[in-house]
């Protein structure tokens, strides 16, 4: 997390990026900048992403965070988080643009500052998430102007399993109450987000720093911390048990972005490997115990970007004595399937790995 420059670095290096918006940039998507940010830092993974925050308009730009949003934060355990707002960029005939509510493209050039170097948000970002329906109107018509980009933008509140929901903004609200239920709500879509991502939930000590915080909260926010309680209870019964032997697939996304396979080949290479490891290690003790329940042979599918990260990940399984296959199809390796062994084995080589989709 950083300061607003820091939005106009170069990525290249980057694994992954989310940027969070909301219409000012000082209450909501710095929230959910700071939790996201710290929940991938305690599971290690914070230099594989980027995570940001920004605004739609302009009201409060190279402004800090509202100080309830810091208090709120402070409460959390998230005593580091620094941040000045900005607004979300676009670029537009070789410049770059800092959106206004002004959208004709006659007006725009008024707006225009060519002596900013930066990354477009909507070329350089995997995920854009507003907090209400509102900020994804506005984005998705900043999207239209930015061109063709690899974002995909969403309301953060879609991962509520119970359906759509927006993040209400704080800011006109009186005491730190709201902000605590924001907080509240950021924290259950962070977690959502990351258990879709990393098939596991945050680090059990991330829970017990929630517990410690709620004891301050208030009104709305305790309310809220009972469904948010229920819910995470529900995630940690669907998680596969870390001693529960799983079948790990990795598969390659170039094959898809790339060279164009449907998804139903790559789909194919992945049944066709994990086939070939049953097969190969069908004698193993760990593979009889993982066949003898076929009504529950849990299988974990993740994704690298291309050949390389894929021969990378073999090296790494080798290196730990990890057995596994490596498939081949058009002369060319395209997945690996790892031989069914307790979770807590294999995961800690592959945590940085995204589920595939």
């Amino acid at each position: 997390m950083s300061d607003a420059t820091s939005s106009f670095n170069d990525t290249t290096s980057m694994h992954k990026s989310i940027l969070f918006v909301c219409l000012g940039n000082i209450c909501r998507s710095p929230m959910a900048e700071a939790i996201f940010a710290n929940m991938i830092k305690n599971r290690g993974l914070l230099d594989k992403w980027r995570v940001e925050s920004a605004a739609v308009i302009d009201y409060h730009v190279g402004r800090q965070p509202d100080k309830r949003t810091l208090e709120t934060l402070q409460k959390f355990g998230i005593n580091d988080y620094k941040h000045k707002a900005r607004q979300v960029a676009y670029s537009y005939n070789g410049y770059v643009v800092l959106h206004t509510n002004i959208l004709d493209e006659n007006l725009i050039q008024e707006y225009l500052f060519s002596n900013i170097v930066t990354t477009e948000d909507f070329r350089n970002f995997d995920f854009i998430m507003g907090m209400d329906e509102h900020n994804i109107v506005d984005l998705k018509e900043i999207e239209k102007l930015a061109g063709n980009g690899k974002a995909s933008v969403e309301m953060f509140g879609i991962y509520d399993p119970n359906g759509a929901n927006e993040i209400p903004d704080p800011y006109y609200e009186k005491g730190v109450g709201a902000f605590e239920k924001v907080n509240l709500m950021c924290f259950h879509f962070v977690v959502i987000k990351y258990s879709t991502l990393y098939e596991e939930l945050p680090d059990i000590n991330y829970l017990k720093l929630l517990m410690k915080y709620l004891n301050n909260c208030h009104g709305a926010a305790q309310h809220f911390w009972t469904k948010l309680t229920n819910w995470i209870l529900l995630l940690i019964k669907k998680m596969p048990a870390m001693d529960v032997r799983v079948m790990y697939l990795i598969l390659r996304s170039d094959l898809i972005s790339l060279f164009k396979w449907p998804l139903g080949a790559v789909v194919t290479q992945g049944a066709h490997a994990a086939t070939a490891c049953i097969w190969a290690f069908k004698d193993d003790s760990d593979v009889v115990e993982y066949m003898k329940d076929t009504d529950h042979m849990r299988k974990i599918t993740l994704q690298v970007k291309d050949e390389s990260e894929l021969k990378s990940i073999a090296t790494v399984l080798q290196e730990n004595d990890i057995d596994h296959r490596i498939w081949i199809e058009d002369d060319m390796p395209v997945c690996i399937a790892v031989k069914p062994l307790p979770k807590n084995i294999v995961q800690k080589h592959l945590k940085h790995l995204q589920l595939f989709s």
